[in-house]
């Protein structure tokens, strides 16, 4: 659920013991068309090559997410989905 998501997002961003192992970069666009999925996508690409190392790009935007077209890629599933049927995410 919603609640459940947000409590875990909570709980990780809450430990006194935090790691250093990762980053989370939010990017918010104030309207449709203003580019933010753009810089997401191009920033998520530049990271892993940069730092060879494995990047989520996660695109929120439910109704009109584009980051799996900008990469030219077909998902598996999308965030409504797994959000839905959390209990299959592996």
């Amino acid at each position: 659920t919603a609640e459940q998501l947000l409590s875990t997002v909570d709980h990780l961003f809450a430990a006194e013991q935090g790691t250093n192992d990762c980053r989370v970069i939010g990017f918010v666009g104030a309207r449709g068309g203003a580019g933010s999925s753009t810089v997401a996508v191009n920033t998520a690409f530049c990271l892993a090559r940069r730092y060879s190392e494995d990047v989520v790009l996660l695109d929120l935007d439910l109704a009109f997410g584009t980051a799996a077209l900008a990469l030219n890629i077909m998902p598996n599933q999308n965030v409504a989905e797994a959000i839905l049927q959390a209990g299959r995410l592996d």
